[in-house]
């Protein structure tokens, strides 16, 4: 495999859509917050213990702040890994119109041509999540805040539409590089053979170019969470715990637009 700029990827992967229904457009695809076997793709540059609120019903995905406690691991000598692409892409243009055949085309063709490789990986599961999260929010309250409220924990409670993330598995490392199978020409683009010509194919949006820094958090994955009220020796205090029958394959999506929605 060559290491090409995140453009050849989508050049190659355009010219498996052309190819299906043909296109005399420039075709956008997005790979930002694309899941590996890695995590998702931390195209958003968010730290161990970031939390969003969730809002199932609405379609909605809202960043809140960071839970402390999910400190990165000191500086050192971690590993080169490889992963693999395991889905979550956007096509945009005319190809959005085609839904779940697009994609479906688009993954099959990136998932066989391409990896990523990370550098100096360190992958870091924390522990004690549930404790932290309430810790804060018990602090918080002690000091005279208003977090339990401000985030819509409480009104949450006993709501099957209301959710929470939180980024709890993450892979520190120094960059993220694309490798792919492919031949591009000088500016990063191809000429893609469609049933009546060629079309012309490049990069649209941010990509992995910005994924790049010293320990830095590179991809990620989530714990889905509710809270409810815990009773012990009559006393009721928050809880949360983990929800693993979502389905959070729609992530990608919501967490490309918590920049524009937040």
């Amino acid at each position: 495999m060559k290491n090409l700029q995140l453009g050849a990827l989508i050049c190659a992967a355009a010219m498996s859509l052309a190819g299906c229904f043909g296109s005399t457009e420039t075709v956008p695809v997005n790979l930002d917050f694309s899941r590996t076997n890695y995590g998702f793709i931390n195209s958003g540059g968010y730290a161990a213990g970031s939390f969003f609120a969730w809002n199932k019903a609405q379609d909605e995905l809202v960043f809140l702040g960071n839970v402390p406690g999910f400190e990165p691991p000191e500086p050192g000598r971690g590993r080169d890994v490889v992963a693999s692409y395991a889905g979550g892409l956007e096509i945009g243009g005319e190809y959005a119109t085609y839904g779940r055949l697009a994609r479906a085309k688009a993954d099959a063709w990136v998932r066989r041509i391409s990896a990523f490789e990370i550098k100096n990986g360190t992958r870091v599961a924390y522990s004690n999540v549930y404790t932290k999260i309430t810790d804060h929010l018990s602090k918080d309250m002690a000091d005279g805040g208003s977090l339990i409220e401000e985030w819509g924990i409480s009104e949450a409670i006993g709501d099957p539409d209301q959710r929470f993330i939180i980024v709890r598995d993450v892979t520190y490392g120094d960059t993220i590089r694309l490798q792919v199978d492919a031949e591009a020409g000088a500016d990063g683009s191809l000429s893609v053979p469609v049933k009546d010509g060629s079309i012309k194919v490049r990069l649209n949006g941010r990509g992995l170019e910005g994924i790049a820094g010293d320990n830095i958090e590179i991809t990620f994955f989530v714990y889905v969470l509710e809270p409810y009220w815990k009773q012990e020796d009559g006393v009721k205090t928050l809880a949360v715990r983990r929800i693993k029958s979502e389905d959070i394959s729609g992530l990608p999506g919501l967490l490309r637009r918590v920049g524009v929605d937040s």
